[in-house]
């Protein structure tokens, strides 16, 4: 079933159709999509979204600075860095060695989203206050976190997540936050995996969104997974049956 090209009301700058932008979000005819915080909030609304930028007092705000990219593993090198801090933040949440080999392996095989924040400009701005421009230049540096990050795999309407994490980092001294965690990314991330089957139909009656989780009651991933909206399913065949076949 076709989506009508029809103009997408948006204000990613330019009017696109529905068609255009499913096929740049779906990554069918590229290899990686960077959007905008405000483009995130024109994709999907989440509650309490409006706050995350909200990351230093008074009126200073890292509205410009969110941003959310997908990508193909064979796009690694055009995003370098953020390939890089995606691999990191879920090295540091999954401590096992096993599990670092699983990450690697779907990294450099299966699509990934995940939120940024870039606080290069805030720092640039504090900078500017020093007398010496030499001053600036050499203490100027780029500060990128990743906030959140998904890897799956998808085939039409049925998207199997196979990592999904919310950094451990703190937020910077200045910030209205305690913790990235708790904030929405990792439910916004999965409105998006449901928003990309938007892409392929106009209803949701046969998407299917699972998640890999260890079978241990006692590991927060599978406690993690619940929280988010998950049911647990004991089946011998380890859920596999409840997954595509092209999975």
């Amino acid at each position: 079933m076709s989506l009508p090209n029809r103009p997408l009301a948006n204000i990613f700058g330019k009017y696109k159709s529905s068609v255009h932008f499913y096929e740049e979000f779906n990554l069918v005819n590229g290899k990686h999509a960077r959007y905008s915080f405000n483009d995130m909030k024109a994709i999907f609304h989440l509650d309490g979204m409006d706050q995350w930028p909200k990351t230093f007092e008074q009126k200073d705000s890292l509205v410009n600075s969110l941003y959310l990219v997908s990508f193909m593993p064979s796009a690694s090198t055009s995003y370098e860095m953020e390939y890089t801090l995606v691999k990191s933040l879920f090295h540091s949440v999954f401590l096992f060695k096993m599990d670092h080999e699983s990450v690697d392996v779907a990294m450099e095989n299966t699509p990934t989203m995940a939120l940024f924040i870039d606080t290069t400009k805030q720092e640039r701005r504090k900078k500017k206050t020093r007398q010496s421009s030499l001053d600036d230049a050499s203490t100027i540096t780029d500060q990128h976190y990743c906030l959140a990050a998904v890897n799956y795999f998808r085939k039409d309407q049925d998207t199997v997540v196979l990592w999904l994490a919310t950094t451990l980092d703190e937020p910077p001294v200045q910030s209205i936050h305690v913790t990235w965690r708790n904030c929405g990314f990792a439910t916004y991330l999965l409105c998006l995996l449901i928003k990309q089957h938007t892409g392929i139909a106009d209803n949701m009656t046969k998407s299917v969104l699972t998640a890999q989780a260890s079978l241990t009651d006692e590991m927060s991933s599978c406690h993690f997974y619940q929280c988010l909206g998950f049911k647990r399913y004991i089946l011998e065949d380890n859920g596999l049956s409840h997954t595509s076949d092209a999975f």
